[in-house]
């Protein structure tokens, strides 16, 4: 080898062994900043705790109904959420157990309490095999109320001539809240977990018909609906856990925020974030609980504040306070695939800014927009043995003359093909 070929080689192998050194520095440097896990052992790995086998917690799977499109509708999927969020939601949460204790020896007694609450006669009941019914012909309101769970419905017949909206103020929108609390709360209908959350209004116009239609004003409303809300902690996170600073901090800056709580543990107080998320029904748009507030009725008697309120709907399914186990999620991406193969299940369809109080009237669709995608509880219309989480997938849906609207979707979240039996 001549000197000039050596000092060739000499300067290349100098080339080569700096590019390493610096690929060396910046594999060191990705090493250092890459964050340990430090996720507490509670949420590192599922528990599957809420049943002592996977067959039996998988025969409670989802099963979500969902709307009809018309004729002509195309299930076209446009994806265009924000980048990374999808990827940002928690993998493993909490699921928690209704408590269902069945009919109580004493559900008719509760019933002719309820009754009596709102006015009407307790002693002239009538009952089928699974309810009791109450009908006052002065007011044209009727009232039953199941007799497994004490849910209820009241309904005024507002095209009877007794049924006609009395003259009168309406209240505020505070003071509609107020009304509606107060009653449920003196009727012992109002549970904690309610309790703790601002309830939501809306302005309800009475149709000739006796129907509901959106208000657009408080000036063309006849009534205000409250509708009850509540949030339950999608992870909660005990500050004595080894990692929870560490994990709390992760959570939030992904977006999650933390409410703080405290519980006792062998006598000493510990300080806990619950990183709350809401519990949502199968209408999107109202509560389960949903009261609907007016002015005055001189001939409604009742507890404090039954004058004001011409319809209920009450459907409280009762859940523990504590997680019953935790569980695996599926990837946000396979839920929003899985709208796009036809297993999501569409539970809102409307014009944007278009009325949310009349039923749902099936549109043709072109093309839906997929926005954003988020996580809840799903709680059904019917009882359940566990309240499980759901992807909410919302967006904007073309129809076919041109206008835009938007949609809802849900999707199961747990990952069911992974359930296992309790881990010990």
């Amino acid at each position: 080898m001549t000197l000039t070929e050596a000092a060739y080689w000499t300067r290349r192998l100098g080339v080569i062994l700096i590019a390493l050194f610096g690929m060396l520095i910046i594999i060191v440097l990705v090493i250092s900043n890459v964050k340990e896990d430090t996720t507490p052992p509670e949420y590192a790995k599922p528990s599957y705790a809420c049943t002592d086998t996977a067959e039996e917690f998988l025969q409670n799977k989802l099963n979500i109904p969902s709307l009809e499109l018309a004729s002509g509708s195309e299930k076209i999927f446009e994806i265009d959420t924000e980048t990374g969020k999808a990827d940002q939601l928690p993998q493993i949460v909490n699921v928690y157990k209704y408590d269902n204790p069945g009919q109580l020896l004493n559900s008719q007694d509760e019933a002719k309490k309820i009754a009596k609450s709102l006015g009407f006669n307790p002693e002239l009941i009538s009952r089928t095999t699974n309810e009791y019914y109450w009908n006052d012909s002065t007011t044209a309101r009727e009232l039953r109320v199941q007799a497994r769970n004490l849910n209820l419905t009241m309904r005024t017949d507002f095209s009877k001539p007794n049924g006609k909206l009395p003259e009168g103020t309406l209240p505020t929108e505070s003071q509609a809240s107020s009304i509606a609390s107060n009653f449920l709360r003196n009727a012992g209908l109002l549970t904690d977990d309610y309790a703790n959350q601002k309830p939501l209004t809306k302005y309800i116009t009475i149709e000739p018909d006796g129907s509901y239609s959106e208000a657009n004003s408080v000036g063309e409303a006849d009534l205000i609906r409250v509708d009850f809300i509540r949030k339950t902690p999608i992870i909660t996170v005990r500050s004595d856990w080894e990692g929870a600073d560490q994990m709390k901090t992760q959570l939030e800056d992904k977006g999650f925020i933390a409410e703080t709580d405290s519980i006792t543990v062998d006598g000493e107080r510990v300080e806990i974030f619950n990183f709350n998320t809401v519990i949502i029904g199968q209408d999107t748009q109202k509560s389960n609980i949903s009261l609907y507030v007016g002015p005055k009725h001189e001939k409604i008697s009742g507890s404090t504040g039954a004058a004001q309120i011409y319809d209920i709907s009450y459907t409280n399914w009762y859940l523990e306070m504590l997680p019953c186990g935790t569980y695996s999620l599926l990837p946000a991406s396979i839920a929003i695939s899985k709208i796009q193969s036809g297993e999501g299940s569409l539970v809102y369809l409307n014009e944007k800014n278009g009325d949310t109080v009349v039923p749902y009237s099936p549109r043709v669709v072109k093309k839906f927009r997929v926005l954003d995608i988020t996580i809840a509880y799903y709680d059904a219309p019917t009882e359940q043995e566990y309240l499980q989480p759901i992807y909410v997938i919302t967006g904007e849906a073309s129809f076919d003359n041109g206008v835009l609207g938007k949609f809802y979707y849900f999707v199961p979240a747990i990952n069911y093909d992974q359930v296992e039996d309790k881990a010990v």
